[in-house]
């Protein structure tokens, strides 16, 4: 058996940065199937921020498509993601803590904005660290299977 081969880009320690078209040629049918996706669960939580975190309609979209960049240029910019499987199963958790335990608008979103800090420290200590790939190996693959059959 061959080894694989390490794909095409810039390594910045143990993180390859692709630049689009470049790197990566452009798949038009996934590219479609992520915008299709990015924009149907970006903007299913148009209704959440505006009704829990008292944003209006106009900011809630465009954080939307500042988080849907942010997601997505993750891959290029990393290299491997860890984290994107595991968003989605926790959200349902995490709202409820936050909209549970705070009443004021203000105070939501400044919890929401603190979980998610540490949430993306833990995630870029895992990958610089190289504790992440590890973590992803010892996970039993029945236990990965059920995350991501959850967040379906």
């Amino acid at each position: 058996m061959s080894q694989p081969t390490e794909r095409q880009g810039w390594k910045w320690g143990p993180f390859t940065f692709r630049l689009p078209f470049y790197h990566t040629k452009v798949c038009w049918p996934e590219l479609l199937q992520g915008f299709f996706v990015a924009a149907a669960t970006g903007l299913a939580l148009v209704p959440i921020m505006t009704g829990a975190f008292g944003l209006t309609f106009e900011e809630a979209v465009a954080l939307s498509f500042i988080h849907t960049t942010l997601i997505a240029s993750a891959v290029i910019v990393f290299g491997e993601p860890y984290a994107a499987g595991w968003i989605t199963p926790v959200l349902p958790l995490v709202l409820f803590f936050v909209i549970g335990g705070y009443d004021d608008p203000t105070t939501r979103f400044q919890a929401m904005t603190a979980l998610s800090l540490v949430f993306a420290s833990l995630v870029f200590l895992l990958g610089v660290s190289g504790l992440g790939k590890k973590f992803v190996i010892w996970l039993p693959d029945t236990l990965k299977a059920g995350i991501i059959l959850g967040a379906a």
